[in-house]
């Protein structure tokens, strides 16, 4: 099952462009890792960074920190004094889901707890959601993914944030969302985050099926089969 690993720390903003310039590099380390599939550069204001790194399985996102190349990286980014705040690492076990079609600019990442008693009932409802998930104007891909027991984290692809807004407006999303409340399966409190992606690499790997909605792609993360290894990056 692929796995998603969240990393987090805060920068001098006044070292910026070094720090792009250090992720950029860095991109050559996580390519020589065993079953790593893609890594996003993301950005959250005023100063905060974020690596997100895809990989095949749990005990690859886990092995990773005993390589030499991902140590000697990282003692270079502790010594450099760019970092300004702790550092935060969480590893997400994707459920289903639909492969990002291409490089988006906007990630949106949902966090609530459901009832873990009623926990086939509430992925029966994410499957059924994922038709009027790709069905919005500007969704590039989506994950459902598990933290914990009964933790619940939904990371959306987007082309802007003009159609993340979009996105709360359309009757379709209202309606799921209605839905699920009146189902009462989750017992926490929602929290919405957006992350906007500076820059990246992903490359193909082989596609796997969702078993209960064949038609759609879900994990390990990849682009179309047509696609080979992409760099991207914005401005």
């Amino acid at each position: 099952m692929m796995q998603l690993r969240i990393w987090r720390s805060e920068i001098d903003p006044a070292r910026a462009k070094e720090y792009e310039q250090f992720e950029s590099e860095s991109v050559q380390m996580w390519t020589s890792l065993p079953e790593f599939n893609a890594v996003h550069f993301l950005r959250s204001a005023p100063n905060g960074v974020v690596t997100m790194t895809f990989w095949g399985t749990r005990a690859a996102a886990e092995g990773m920190l005993e390589s030499p190349a991902y140590k000697e990286s990282m003692k270079k980014l502790e010594d450099s004094g760019m970092l300004l705040g702790s550092q935060t690492t969480e590893l997400l076990e994707a459920n289903s889901g639909t492969q990002p079609q291409k490089p988006a600019r906007v990630v949106r990442i949902v966090r609530t707890d459901f009832n873990a008693s009623r926990s086939v009932e509430y992925e029966r409802f994410e499957n059924s959601s994922i038709h009027m998930w790709i069905g919005q104007r500007g969704i590039d891909g989506m994950y459902f993914l598990r933290s914990g027991p009964n933790g619940s984290v939904s990371i959306t692809w987007w082309e802007d944030r003009k159609s993340v807004e979009a996105l709360l407006e359309s009757r379709s999303y209202v309606a799921s969302m209605k839905k699920l409340e009146e189902l009462g399966l989750l017992v926490g409190p929602t929290t919405i985050e957006l992350l906007e992606i500076k820059h990246g690499f992903t490359q193909r790997q082989p596609a796997a099926t969702n078993t209960t909605n064949p038609k759609y792609t879900t994990v390990p993360y990849i682009l179309r089969p047509d696609d080979l290894s992409v760099t991207f990056s914005y401005p």
